[in-house]
């Protein structure tokens, strides 16, 4: 059962969640995490939006980078954190995603998952996502493929 949550988007001039946000993608992914500029950039650019999920007393269950362009969305980075983990974080964030996304007028959602995240995989296909493809050496550090994955909302 997820506990009580606040879904909100993020602003850019918001620079302790932004840090806090960075520190968990670094946690989550490595080297590909997003910098806290990147996340100051994406905040404020127009088809560009970060989601934080919060408990009541403001702390940082988890996130997800997003962005739309014309009718199509790709879901760039969501991670929760460990603590908060098995408790619906993740379906949320992808539930609320979708909503914003379907409101800006978008129709497809894309993402990339590194082949052998199950966890990841298993959220995304729970939350309406079907694998379509993959890409060779997407990631680094370490190297692997990932698997794309597509959702018509």
């Amino acid at each position: 059962m997820m506990q009580r949550v606040e879904f909100r988007l993020v602003r850019p001039e918001e620079t302790a969640l932004i840090r806090d946000i960075a520190a968990l993608d670094r946690l989550s992914v490595g080297a590909d995490a997003w910098s806290e500029d990147s996340l100051s950039e994406e905040c404020g650019r127009d088809g560009g939006y970060v989601l934080a999920c919060l408990t009541p007393n403001a702390e940082l269950c988890g996130f997800a980078v997003f962005s739309a362009v014309l009718d199509e969305g790709c879901l760039n980075s969501i991670a929760v954190c460990e603590r908060f983990r098995r408790q619906h974080i993740g379906e949320g964030l992808i539930s609320e995603m979708i909503e914003i996304l379907r409101k800006q007028g978008v129709k497809t959602v894309s993402l990339e998952v590194r082949e052998s995240n199950a966890a990841a995989r298993g959220l995304y296909e729970k939350s309406g996502f079907t694998c379509r493809g993959g890409r060779k050496n997407f990631y680094r550090e370490p190297r692997e493929n990932a698997a794309i994955y597509l959702m018509e909302i």
